[in-house]
């Protein structure tokens, strides 16, 4: 029998008994959400086909935008050039399809939304939707750069050290930078300045949350990485446009690499999370240019966009314990996380946030999601140091290879796939042969393996389960020992086992290129933990009871009882049938 980790699937046991289905079907759901909506917004994006003369006007027109002007706009996506209409007194025209509609006031800007959603050529109508930035008074104690060596940037840079590597740019879009205090600390960091909501393009940071992420991201990352600090804001919060604005001038003049996004909002429903900030952003995606977004500090599961976005990194935060931040958000969304509690960095004296409780008016500690994104954003910029191809997808399985496995076995929803690490990562060279598939990293590969023979404290009649809670011993090329739970294992095959039968069996394990055979013997058990149903002419697996076995991961057997399973469904009481295979 091969049980291969893809065809696995995890669930949540309800108490002692069923299987969470309807959790499973919400996670399906969750997964597979994108509609024929989000579709035709994403193929609608053009913002490489316009000319520099069109960006150049909308650029311009944007800055002109007044804090009423946004208050009073709406948002359209339409298949259609808008130029008049709908009551507004003014339209401006940006890339992917996008119309801004200014109207004098909230009551014709309400008005508005019906008469824009009857039109045929209008895809999305929304409101110019206002996000936070995700930083708090967190002085939990003065942990001087713990994040840097927690996730393992330091060493990171000086494995960028010994490459070619290339040069790569992170653009900060925040409340800009003090670029006095920023130059005193890290000189020759700054790419270039951008400011994507005034006139007068300077660069300034009188809120000091942006000088205070650029200051990490500094820290954190090898001479190779510049960064653009992009202002889209001079206070807590922003407008939809705003960053909008702010991420079209990084995408169609190819500014940066990769995007730190440390704030978010809850406003968006979900026939809108496919509006302008999405369409932004995936422009960006189709560039390889990876944005990373903080997950948010309400201390909740409510999915904060842009984090909650399909098309971002979400980053939550850990304390200097590696335990999730009391403030941190969570939920099927988070990708990794990364440190936010605590977090030393540079602030002037002068910033809105600053109380200068360390006695240093240059620094400041501050905690939250927002300071927890930087330090994914530097180890993405890393990655991109020895791959500047690097798709969404490619990033996170790196990061997902590295990470440091937090809570439950595996992805859950308050660390995602783990924390965000470098530490005891090797770089691949000419004289290591086992690298990873992208040449960059060394794997080290076991060279023995040992099975300790199983002991069922518990056991379900009938059930492959049985053996997962086994204890293998590795030993790797470099003489490390190691152990694992097979069914922490992918790519397992297992041979020779009967989950029927209490007689003596010689069972084989296979996992790469290693091979093992121990002998195993079920004890005289008939209590399967299997239920199934006959729905028409096919068997279904309808529960699984765990007989005190305490596992939270389980294989579906092809056949129970000699049966041949279909698959996972159940008939309710109604007679409604709910499958998924």
């Amino acid at each position: 029998m091969h049980f291969n980790k893809e065809r696995k699937k995890k669930v949540f046991l309800v108490g002692i008994g069923l299987i969470g289905i309807s959790l499973c079907l919400g996670y399906l759901y969750q997964k597979y959400k994108p509609t024929i909506l989000q579709k035709r917004v994403i193929n609608l994006i053009n913002i490489s086909e316009v000319s520099e003369e069109f960006m150049d006007n909308y650029f311009k027109e944007y800055s002109k935008l007044t804090t009423e002007d946004k208050d009073n706009m709406l948002i359209v996506i339409s298949k259609k050039k808008i130029t008049e209409g709908y009551g507004a007194t003014k339209i401006i025209e940006g890339p992917n399809n996008n119309y801004y509609l200014v109207y004098p006031d909230m009551a014709s800007k309400k008005n508005a939304i019906d008469e824009l959603k009857k039109e045929s050529s209008v895809l999305t109508v929304s409101e110019n939707h206002k996000s936070e930035f995700f930083d708090n008074d967190n002085n939990e104690s003065l942990y001087n750069s713990w994040g840097i060596k927690a996730t393992g940037l330091d060493n990171a840079s000086k494995m960028v050290g010994e490459i070619e590597a290339n040069a790569v740019t992170v653009a900060i879009l925040d409340t800009g930078c003090d670029m006095e205090l920023f130059n005193k600390y890290y000189s020759g960091k700054i790419e270039e300045t951008h400011n994507a909501i005034d006139e007068d393009d300077t660069m300034y940071d009188n809120f000091g949350h942006g000088t205070h992420i650029a200051g990490t991201i500094a820290e954190g990352t090898p001479d190779n990485v510049k960064i653009i600090p992009v202002k889209i804001s001079d206070g807590a919060w922003l407008y939809e446009t705003d960053i909008v604005n702010g991420i079209n001038w990084v995408v169609y003049y190819d500014k940066a690499d990769v995007i730190n996004m440390s704030f978010g909002g809850y406003e968006f429903e979900f026939e809108d999370t496919f509006t302008a900030e999405y369409q932004a952003i995936e422009s960006g995606k189709q560039k390889n240019i990876i944005s990373v977004a903080a997950a948010g500090n309400d201390s909740m599961s409510e999915g904060s966009y842009p984090a909650a976005f399909d098309n971002t990194i979400s980053i939550s935060s850990v304390d200097a314990n590696l335990e999730l931040s009391a403030f941190s958000n969570y939920g099927s969304t988070i990708t990794f996380a990364a440190p936010g509690g605590g977090i030393k960095s540079i602030l002037s004296s002068n910033a809105i946030l600053a109380n200068g409780e360390d006695g240093d008016d240059e620094h400041e500690i501050m905690g939250g999601t927002s300071m927890a994104t930087p330090h994914a954003v530097a180890a993405v910029a890393i990655l991109k140091s020895f791959d500047k191809d690097l798709t969404l997808d490619n990033t996170i399985k790196l990061l997902k290879d590295h990470a440091v496995d937090l809570g439950e076995k595996g992805f859950d929803e308050y660390y995602g796939y783990g924390l965000i690490n470098f530490n005891g990562v090797v770089t691949c060279t000419d004289n290591i042969k086992s690298c990873d598939e992208f040449n960059m990293f060394k794997i080290l590969k076991p060279t023995a393996m040992t099975i300790s023979e199983p002991t069922f404290t518990n056991y379900n009649y009938g059930s492959i389960n049985n053996l997962l809670d086994t204890t293998v011993s590795f030993t790797e090329q470099d003489g490390y020992d190691y152990e694992k739970k097979l069914w922490e294992l992918d790519d397992i095959t297992i041979t020779g086992y009967d989950p029927y039968s209490s007689e003596k069996q010689n069972v084989t394990i296979k996992y790469l290129d290693l091979e093992t055979t121990f002998e195993v013997q079920n004890p005289d058990n008939y209590e399967s933990g299997w239920e199934y149903q006959l729905i028409g002419d096919k068997y279904y697996i309808s529960g699984y009871i765990d007989n005190n076995m305490g596992v939270n991961i389980i294989y579906f057997p092809e056949t129970i009882d000699g049966f041949v399973m279909s698959g996972v469904g159940f008939k309710d009481e109604d007679s409604n049938y709910t499958s998924f295979s």
